[in-house]
């Protein structure tokens, strides 16, 4: 609690515990996001996220006792306020708002975030559920400061291999000229042979290497418990002693996305990633359906 950013991501927290607060009711989950690239400080500075739980019909300013109220302003007056500790320039507030205003049908913010770990004085913002032919018509909505040149026939090409893009945008006064198109497929590559196209035009595109495109493809799976005795905690061991030989500790990991860094009329890298969950199974249930012995 010495770190400036981590008071801030507490006070952030409390309020959003506090049931009088805004937060309470229209924030539904916060992420932490570290980057770390080799060994850090005890205290590593994350950059902070939060879900925006998606509203109908709630767009642009109402009247409410003859003051303009935007639905969205507890974004840029409460939440983004108390992760930075301070007030949002003016204009970078309406820049913000006319985001939301200006979304596509059906398509919604879904994330909000503060790279606190970078210094960037921008707001991170996550749409999703854009169709791809409105992704150019949005950004030039926006008065976006990148070209959309080769954008549109790289969405064509994506549109492909993918089953859904969802558009990351970064807000200041304008709108930055980096975006990000964060690509996702339904099912893990046992399951889905698009992760192999997918993945052969990154290669092509020189974008990933035929080494990572291997170890990508061959990284979904499990790792029980079992195999790994030595690993467990003193209190795993205690619950399966409890809950007996019927449930076992599974960590399932796979491909979550990947994310394509685009600006000046190219695409800068494709970052994978990846997740891992934990997860307690019914042993029995678990071997039948993997046809474990």
């Amino acid at each position: 609690m010495q770190e400036p950013e981590w008071q801030n991501i507490n006070n952030f927290s409390q309020s959003w515990n506090n049931t009088s607060s805004p937060l309470h009711n229209l924030v539904y989950n916060v992420w932490l996001e570290f980057d770390i690239e080799e060994i850090v400080s005890n205290h590593p500075i994350p950059s902070a996220f939060f879900g925006v739980i998606p509203t109908e019909n709630k767009r642009g300013i109402k009247q409410v006792s003859k003051i303009n109220y935007h639905p969205h302003q507890w974004v840029t007056e409460t939440a983004l306020p108390l992760l930075l500790n301070r007030q949002l320039p003016e204009k970078v507030k309406e820049k913000v708002l006319q985001c939301f205003d200006n979304l596509p049908q059906d398509a919604y913010i879904f994330q909000i975030g503060l790279m606190l770990a970078r210094k960037v004085d921008a707001v991170r913002l996550c749409i999703r559920n854009i169709q791809l032919q409105a992704v150019i018509p949005f950004l030039k909505s926006m008065n976006w400061l990148g070209c959309t040149d080769n954008l549109s026939q790289l969405l064509k090409e994506l549109e492909n291999v993918v089953d859904r893009i969802d558009l990351d945008i970064d807000v200041g006064e304008k709108i930055y000229p980096k975006i990000g198109l964060e690509c996702y497929l339904a099912k893990q590559p046992s399951l889905e042979p698009k992760w192999n196209l997918f993945l052969d035009y990154l290669v092509i595109k020189g974008l990933c290497t035929p080494e990572k495109r291997h170890k990508l493809l061959n990284y979904p799976g499990y790792v029980r418990e079992r195999d790994f005795p030595q690993a467990l905690s003193v209190g795993t061991l205690k619950l399966n002693q409890l809950l007996g030989s019927k449930y076992e500790t599974v960590f399932f990991k796979g491909l979550h996305h990947i994310k394509l860094t685009y600006q000046n009329q190219d695409v800068l890298e494709a970052k994978a990633y990846l997740y891992v969950s934990h997860n307690r199974i019914n042993v029995p249930e678990f071997n039948a359906v993997h046809g474990v012995i």
